[in-house]
């Protein structure tokens, strides 16, 4: 592990692998609530106070850090799939999708979630009955949240395993700090997702279930069909 400093800080806001990244947040906290960090290139408040307002202000604009990001490492497959993702989207529509995504999940089958959980807990906890430890995180944890969306989603099976294994590189392209590896993978990513979603959409909009991919795709009652 590492012991970071305040300069580390202003290097890479995220810490990474440090041993106790909150006694230096809390160190630069006492000095401002906002910080430029030249490292990224991008402003990071650190108080409680300065979040709460930011997110209020309408002259903050989340599209804007996409385009920046674009522009520095070209305006890849992941940054034109994030112009209309939730988290770059500012204003009223940022508000009615959050409203529509809320809405479809509310409808959740916990029932059958509960049991696919229980399964899937179950075939990783067989794996490792034999040995005299293991790493939790590792068999159960960092693959628990990925499987259980594709299972909401709709995801056979079969391309589950697919799916989580490029969740993280996905996830990476939405972190604070940014690099040309980190586009590269996400694009790869972005690949993997298209060749299992997009069938996957076709197939719901043609014939919807009522299941989560349904209810993503439209809700007629507000008017909403996505494309």
């Amino acid at each position: 592990m590492l012991t970071a400093t305040v300069d580390d800080f202003y290097d890479d806001p995220t810490l990474a692998g440090a041993d106790d990244p909150y006694s230096v947040y809390a160190q630069v906290r006492a000095m401002a609530p906002a910080h430029w960090c030249p490292g990224p290139q991008m402003w990071v408040l650190v108080s409680y106070d300065a979040v709460a307002h930011s997110l209020r202000d309408p002259a903050l604009n989340r599209g804007l850090e996409r385009d920046q990001l674009a522009a520095i490492y070209g305006n890849s497959e992941i940054y034109e799939t994030q112009k209309m993702d939730l988290p770059y989207m500012d204003g009223e529509s940022h508000r009615a999708m959050r409203r529509h995504i809320i809405k479809a999940y509310h409808a959740i089958d916990f029932e059958s979630l509960s049991a696919y959980l229980r399964r899937f807990l179950d075939d990783r906890l067989r794996r490792v009955d034999q040995e005299d430890s293991f790493d939790l995180t590792a068999v159960v944890a960092n693959d628990l949240s990925a499987y259980m969306v594709s299972e909401l989603i709709g995801v056979p099976p079969e391309q589950q395993e697919e799916a989580a294994r490029v969740v993280a590189p996905f996830v990476a392209a939405r972190g604070l700090t940014q690099s040309a590896e980190t586009a590269h993978s996400a694009d790869e990513a972005v690949d993997v997702f298209e060749s299992i979603f997009l069938p996957l959409i076709h197939e719901r909009r043609a014939n919807p279930t009522g299941d989560l991919a349904s209810r993503l795709i439209a809700d007629p009652a507000e008017g909403i069909h996505l494309t």
